[in-house]
């Protein structure tokens, strides 16, 4: 038998008030064992839109960051 582990997901809402777009946005980190695995931006609409696209981007610089600071 294996055991395997999860990791956990701290969110953080940004309310509409504070960035000024139309709904809420999200950071999402994503750790195990004191080392953070991944970090995501988000917001509602989830549509492709120019702002998806860039919360990509940088939730991927954000993450390798990350890393190299935990090395």
């Amino acid at each position: 038998m294996t055991h395997r582990s999860r990791s956990l997901t701290i969110t953080h809402e940004i309310p509409q008030e504070v960035t000024g777009l139309r709904g809420k946005c999200f950071v999402h980190m994503d750790h195990m064992d004191g080392k953070i695995l991944g970090i995501r931006l988000s917001e509602k609409g989830k549509d492709d839109s120019t702002l998806d696209r860039l919360f990509h981007v940088l939730g991927d610089i954000l993450t390798t960051l990350a890393r190299q600071v935990q090395r």
